[in-house]
């Protein structure tokens, strides 16, 4: 049962980490990862999307990201505006359309 928890706990962590890394991103860099996000998302987690860019009052993924960063670490905001399950699919669309690093040069989207 300790075992599980644990693993559960660094399950959620690690996954933590790295939607936080979003908030790194720049616009060139969140542009190509909302674009496969939402080409691969479920059609819940579009709505999802669709509805918390509205109550940010923005017109782009972008501007919806930076909005969520200004509230605090993704993992306590996004509780906010998504299910757990959607949060769960969101996580794991980022690691497939995450190819780079957020500190890495967007140049080598571009070339390679």
């Amino acid at each position: 049962m300790k075992v599980t928890a644990v693993f559960l706990a660094c399950a959620i962590l690690t996954a933590s980490a790295g939607i936080q890394d979003l908030c790194d991103y720049n616009i060139e860099q969140l542009s190509l990862a909302t674009t496969c996000i939402k080409r691969k998302a479920s059609f819940e987690l579009k709505v999802a999307l669709a509805e918390t860019k509205a109550q940010v009052q923005c017109i782009n993924d972008s501007c919806a990201i930076r909005k969520l960063c200004q509230q605090g670490k993704l993992a306590d905001v996004l509780p906010l505006y998504y299910t757990g399950g959607e949060i769960w699919e969101l996580e794991d669309l980022l690691e497939e359309c995450r190819p780079w690093s957020p500190q890495e040069d967007s140049s080598v989207l571009i070339h390679s």
